[in-house]
């Protein structure tokens, strides 16, 4: 039920935060047109790394979401 997702979310979240915010090395310019796909819609390989640099994982995560969802409706 949604309570017990939210209860497990609110105990995860310290967590996902300190993983959020380590500096890692990352792509940063995570669009679709930078992964190529296969006929089965699975990840074959993710290009165009010229951008990538080290910070934290949050980054990828935002501008993917955005990215992936931009446009859409419903």
């Amino acid at each position: 039920d949604l309570r017990s997702l939210a209860q497990r979310i609110a105990t995860l979240s310290p967590e996902v935060d300190r993983a959020f915010d380590a500096e890692t090395t990352i792509h940063a310019d995570l669009f679709p047109d930078n992964i190529l796909w296969d006929e089965r819609d699975e990840i074959q390989a993710i290009l165009d790394w010229e951008s990538a640099c080290q910070g934290p994982a949050s980054y990828d995560v935002a501008v993917t979401l955005l990215a992936f969802t931009f446009g859409e409706t419903g």
